[in-house]
């Protein structure tokens, strides 16, 4: 089974971001409170990614013990200090960007 990464949802945090006109770490909380809810809430990423299956990411989030979901909070934090140039810049070049990216710096 692959590894719960934050870092696999970089084009859907940022889309919450520019959606919400927020930072992509406001972003992130937005999704990631999301996603433990198991669904858009409409304060926090609301109808920003209308196909996105919130259900089976929180699935995935709940399987995890308190300390893996520890560490992939902690993964994203470092991933987007390290690299947020590289995300803005990936970001507008495209979702195969953000995804080579994402594919890079994953777990």
């Amino acid at each position: 089974m692959k590894k719960f990464s934050f870092i696999d949802f970089v084009w859907e945090i940022w889309t919450v971001g520019k959606e919400r006109n927020v930072d992509v770490d406001v972003a992130y909380d937005m999704f990631r409170t999301d996603v433990a809810h198991g669904e858009a809430q409409p304060c926090n990423t609301g109808d920003s990614l209308p196909d996105f299956d919130y259900e089976a990411a929180k699935s995935a989030w709940d399987a995890l013990t308190d300390v893996a979901q520890n560490d992939a909070h902690n993964e994203w934090l470092k991933f987007s200090r390290e690299h947020y140039s590289e995300i803005c810049s990936a970001f507008a070049e495209g979702k195969e960007a953000v995804d080579n990216l994402a594919s890079k710096n994953c777990g």
